[in-house]
């Protein structure tokens, strides 16, 4: 990380199983072949969670590992006050000491925010959520009612995969559970109404359930959830890559909703709809239109119910609005404030293409203010008037498959497959060096706590922190020490003969 010069900082933090808060600290690099580290350095034992504390124990983490903050280009972390409060929070400390750490909202955390938001505003959604989480819980969580929904399987000589659990964290990994429950839609039902016969709150529970999904309500709430969540879920997938960069992020969002809003019409309607109603013919009731309720006086002046006349018409409004609402709210959440300034950055490393020098100049300022004091951008200018020149002659030479230079990664590979470029161009080079430093989520702080929780259990939850600092890093960095040679750790590190034969029978 040192002989990389400029690093970002990416941290969350977490209750592990002796309830002690520890703070998973990670940081993200690039090397001169423009590839992307996210190294988690370890974690830290938490006295106290607020914003001074935390920034105390990073610049201990920093000065013991002899990184000099003021190499910091970036940070990144969740939404929380006490992390990106823009007065007293952590985000706010770290910038007094380096007006040029970045500071970006985790995009995965973001768009979890923004379907968390979907599922708030719009019922049809909310109240699915609810009655699958229920319905799969009650099926999958006793040996008996799996034990029956195997045997109506083998009766009706029907698939059964498995029910997947609805994510208590995760929004965005509600698809993988919703079509599990779409799967198996029939052979619940069947199960359901096994049970209702039992005496007790088990054949309460079971009629209620098999009621809700004898409804159309339910089953086209799932079908549209489905929808929604299977599209977000990608995007989650994509952006959590520790090799991914700004541009990844915003165009991968972009894409995400002109594919909402271009499914967002009548005849996209009308196709979902008729499938739905096929699908749904001989497993839930007729739809129909909910009588009308007229609201509380109260409620009257500030929003009127509105009267369907059809239930189809109903339907097409939930449907309507479930994917304006998914759009506004990526809109939303994806709308930061250093987002104007990094995409000033990225259209000027792209404006070369075009060789428009008088567009770009509006963009300078932009670079002065994000790399100031570690470009030349006079040199910068100069170069940029070459690069074109530089990038046809390379694809020319190279024989290159490269229409057109769309992508940071194109670039990239452009200056790897011409070493003499990255001499010629350096302040350029630079600039896509810095512009990659930044992070964009929080994902393998995240992963590592996920292996905290794997590693820390209630029958091993004493052990130190050094230990567990030990344990942790030997798993996350397990492929790279398979292929160490033990005896070159053991001639190195270890003096005594008789301690190396402890470590050789450790090792094996």
């Amino acid at each position: 990380i040192s002989n990389r010069k400029c690093f970002s900082l990416t941290w969350d933090e977490t209750c592990d199983e002796s309830t002690l808060e520890q703070l998973c600290f990670g940081i993200r690099s690039v090397n001169d072949n423009y590839e992307i580290f996210e190294d988690v350095l370890g974690l830290y034992e938490l006295s106290r969670q607020n914003a001074e504390a935390i920034v105390e124990v990073i610049f201990d983490i920093l000065t013991r590992c002899r990184l000099n903050i003021s190499d910091c280009r970036g940070q990144s972390y969740d939404g929380a006050s006490s992390m990106s409060g823009i007065y007293g929070g952590v985000s706010a400390l770290v910038l007094k000491q380096q007006f040029k750490a970045f500071f970006v909202h985790c995009n995965a955390h973001c768009l979890d925010l923004a379907v968390h938001d979907l599922t708030n505003e719009c019922p049809t959604i909310s109240n699915c959520i609810l009655f699958a989480k229920d319905i799969i819980d009650f099926v999958r969580l006793s040996s008996k009612h799996l034990s029956i929904l195997k045997e109506i399987s083998n009766q009706l000589s029907m698939p059964y995969s498995n029910l997947a659990s609805l994510c208590p964290t995760r929004w965005t990994r509600r698809a993988e559970s919703y079509n599990s429950l779409l799967n198996n839609y029939e052979l619940v039902q069947g199960v359901l109404y096994t049970l209702i016969e039992e005496k007790g709150a088990s054949g309460i529970k079971a009629n209620g359930l098999h009621e809700q999904m004898n409804r159309f309500y339910l089953f086209f709430g799932l079908k549209l959830g489905y929808l929604l969540f299977s599209a977000t879920e990608k995007l989650s997938r994509i952006i959590q890559s520790s090799s991914c960069c700004l541009q990844d992020v915003l165009s991968s969002t972009e894409s995400l909703m002109l594919y909402f809003e271009r499914i967002r019409d009548d005849i996209n309607f009308k196709s979902f709809y008729t499938k739905v109603l096929k699908e749904s013919k001989s497993l839930t009731d007729k739809p129909i239109l909910a009588r009308h309720r007229r609201p509380p006086r109260r409620y009257q002046s500030s929003s009127d119910s509105v009267e369907f006349s059809s239930y189809e018409e109903f339907y097409h409004q939930q449907y309507m609005k479930s994917l304006g609402i998914a759009v506004n709210m990526l809109q939303n959440r994806f709308t930061q404030k250093n987002f104007k300034l990094l995409c000033n950055v990225e259209k000027f490393i792209f404006y070369a293409e075009n060789n428009s020098l008088d567009d770009s100049n509006d963009y300078f300022q932009s670079i002065m203010d994000f790399c100031y004091g570690d470009i030349d951008v006079e040199k910068l200018k100069v170069e940029a008037l070459m690069i074109v020149d530089f990038y046809q002659s390379v694809i020319k030479t190279n024989q290159m498959n490269i229409k057109q230079i769309a992508k940071i990664s194109t670039i990239c590979e452009i200056f790897n497959s011409c070493e003499v470029g990255k001499e010629m161009f350096k302040e350029y080079q630079k600039l896509i060096k810095l512009y990659l430093t930044i992070p964009v989520t929080t994902a393998t702080a995240e992963r590592t706590i996920s292996t905290l929780n794997r590693l820390k259990t209630a029958i091993r939850s004493t052990m130190t922190q050094s230990r567990l600092n030990l344990c942790l890093l030997l798993h996350i960095y397990k492929e790279k020490i398979d292929k160490i040679d033990p005896r070159q750790i053991a001639s190195k590190f270890i003096s005594s003969s008789e301690k190396r034969q402890h470590f050789f029978g450790l090792m094996l």
